[in-house]
């Protein structure tokens, strides 16, 4: 049975080692990218194998849970409310992709680049809020 996971911040970022994800779903967008290991993505009943450097985004209110296929590593996991953003709020709402992970050889390195910088910002102990809505304008474009 799936776990609702009620999130207080509108903003989060982290990069570290693996960790297994149950079942679970929240109102916040979510993107998931392992650095160095194999991962199982779930996403709404649908097993995706995602190798290192592939991205996953998981839309508001969508059931997903990940846990690793070989070693672990780590992995960079991006959460944030669909609220903030302002030019793709009303298709990211709206609409959902066929395919919710995108392989790595798909993903433009600038997409590493901001997601990086996106990271950066979120570890700040002062958060600009309206850069970082801004990086995630950027990382969903």
């Amino acid at each position: 049975m799936p776990l609702y996971e009620y999130r207080h911040q509108e903003l989060f970022g982290w990069q570290g080692h693996y960790f297994e994800m149950h079942p679970h779903l929240h109102a916040h967008m979510e993107i998931v990218s392992p650095i160095d290991f194999d991962l199982q993505m779930t996403i709404n009943r649908e097993r995706y194998r995602m190798n290192p450097g592939d991205i996953a985004v998981v839309f508001p209110n969508e059931i997903h849970s990940f846990k690793k296929i070989n070693e672990e590593g780590k992995l960079k996991i991006f959460i944030f409310s669909a609220s903030l953003l302002k030019y793709h709020r009303n298709l990211l709402m709206h609409h959902h992709p066929e395919n919710p992970v995108i392989s790595a050889v798909a993903v433009h390195p600038n997409v590493r680049h901001v997601m990086d910088i996106l990271l950066a910002e979120l570890q700040k102990s002062v958060l600009n809020e309206t850069v970082c809505t801004v990086l995630f304008e950027l990382v969903i474009s």
